[in-house]
């Protein structure tokens, strides 16, 4: 089981290489980028952050200090704006 959960009024939509994401609350879409798409898959399906940061590891090159820190800003910044909350199952 995953540690985060989408949060209901989040709806995704993933087709091909793209992922759109409405906040229902204020009615605004985002697009996320392929790096933010690989964090977020990775936060949402791994159990906790070591995994995550392993699947992302695996899918993005680079400095893996800087990967970490903004996989954390990233997650901060989801939970913050209320896309997603930690599981509670």
């Amino acid at each position: 089981m995953s540690l985060y959960q989408v949060n209901n009024w989040i709806k995704i939509s993933a087709l091909y290489d793209e992922m759109s994401v409405l906040d229902a609350r204020n009615g605004v879409y985002y697009q996320l980028n392929k790096s933010a798409q690989i964090m977020w898959n990775a936060i949402l399906n791994e159990k906790n952050d070591e995994e995550s940061l392993k699947a992302i590891y695996r899918q993005v090159d680079g400095d893996k200090e800087e990967i970490q820190n903004e996989y954390q800003d990233f997650k901060k910044q989801l939970i913050n704006e209320g896309w997603i909350k930690r599981n509670e199952g």
